[in-house]
C-alpha cells in the first residue's frame, strides 16, 4: 500500500497517511537526526498507534551539521 503526498501554498509537502489522513509534520530531535523534520500518522501515539505511517520530509543531515547542531542543544541545557 502506498500513500500519497503534494504541496501545500507554503512550498511544503504535504503528505496522507495509510489510514487517507493528513498526516503530522514532526521534528526529531534524536542524536542520529537532530532537527529533521517527518511526517508521521496522527494516530501514531493515540490508543492502536494508527497505521504506523512514517516518511522524512528532509534529506539526511550531514555530519558537521549534526556536530553543530548537538553543541548548540547542549550549550542550551
Amino acid at each position: 500500500m502506498s500513500s500519497t503526498s503534494s504541496f501545500s501554498p507554503a512550498g511544503c509537502r504535504s503528505s496522507f497517511c495509510f489510514c487517507a489522513q493528513e498526516a503530522r509534520l514532526h521534528t526529531s530531535w534524536t542524536v542520529d537526526n537532530p532537527g529533521r523534520r517527518f511526517f508521521g500518522c496522527r494516530f501514531w501515539k493515540v490508543d492502536g498507534g494508527g497505521c504506523k505511517y512514517f516518511n522524512w520530509l528532509d534529506d539526511p543531515i550531514e555530519e558537521r551539521a549534526k556536530s553543530v547542531i548537538l553543541s548548540l542543544l547542549k550549550k542550551k541545557k
